[in-house]
């Protein structure tokens, strides 16, 4: 489609060939999205600055949306074991289906230690989880959105990291308004775990 492209130059026919190179965008965007959701998963625990983490990712959003990203974070988190990067892809998931859907409102993340587990929260301005969404929130290749929208792996991709750290996710809807995402894993102090190095303490999830 590029060498068409070229080929046809600036022509009543250039916007096709646009077009065609949209759709294989698309096309390569979920055949990789694709290959990440079924590719195993290896969890190397490192003591991580959670606040920070978090707030890195609310940043790289705030930049490109017009919805205002507020993190506010309870308790000792500057220094809690796991894997940085695929916490991070989690919450961008979750986060990045929350601005979308906020249209513009404020998005709040609020992170905790409740017992023995870390609670990522991510709450809304939008419209909240369809009954159906409730259901099928998690399926790989559910959503809500009109047809081609989304790939609708966000969710389920963010599940199967969180659930490698031994975690879970949950959905509900505020009852003052929006959808609210809590992502809980088991919380692990590097203070705790003095013999845990970079490069022990791994689960591997097929």
């Amino acid at each position: 489609s590029r060498i068409l492209a070229r080929c046809l130059g600036d022509t009543e026919l250039s916007a096709t060939t646009d077009e065609i190179n949209e759709a294989a965008r698309r096309v390569s965007g979920l055949v990789e999205a694709l290959s990440t959701s079924v590719a195993p998963i290896d969890i190397e625990r490192v003591a991580t600055d959670l606040p920070e983490l978090i707030s890195s990712v609310a940043s790289d959003l705030d930049q490109g949306s017009s919805s205002a990203v507020a993190v506010r974070c309870v308790g000792t988190l500057s220094r809690v074991m796991l894997d940085p990067e695929h916490v991070r892809m989690a919450v961008r998931e979750v986060l990045e289906t929350a601005v979308r859907f906020s249209g513009g409102g404020p998005v709040i993340i609020d992170v905790r230690v409740i017992e023995d587990r870390v609670r990522i929260q991510v709450v809304d301005s939008g419209p909240g989880f369809s009954e159906r969404a409730l259901e099928h929130a998690f399926q790989p290749f559910f959503s809500d959105q009109d047809a081609g929208r989304r790939t609708g792996l966000g969710l389920a991709r963010a599940l199967r990291l969180v659930d490698a750290h031994g975690g879970t996710i949950v959905t509900r809807n505020d009852p003052r308004g929006g959808a609210v995402v809590s992502i809980f894993l088991p919380f692990l102090a590097a203070a705790a775990h003095p013999d845990r190095l970079p490069d022990r303490g791994s689960r591997r999830v097929a």
